[in-house]
């Protein structure tokens, strides 16, 4: 029985097909970790990718400043 996975009529062994799965794994990593980037994902937090659009009327900054004035406990 001869099929692609015996390489060409030289003899036994995968052949060239080997490296078929290995290569398009490669790529779909590749291509998900490109996406990833692409999007906007920096190996941060998602809520420390704003903070610095932020600035002073961040929930913290304004809970501190109420807190501080007596508003809230």
């Amino acid at each position: 029985m001869n099929t692609l996975a015996h390489g060409f009529a030289d003899g036994p062994g995968p052949g060239p097909w080997i490296l078929f799965v290995p290569l398009m794994w490669a790529l779909v990593v590749g291509g998900g970790l490109f996406l990833l980037r692409r999007a906007g994902w920096r190996g941060r937090a998602p809520w420390q990718q704003g903070r610095a659009a932020l600035g002073e009327q961040s929930p913290i900054v304004v809970l501190g400043r109420r807190f501080a004035a007596g508003e809230i406990d």
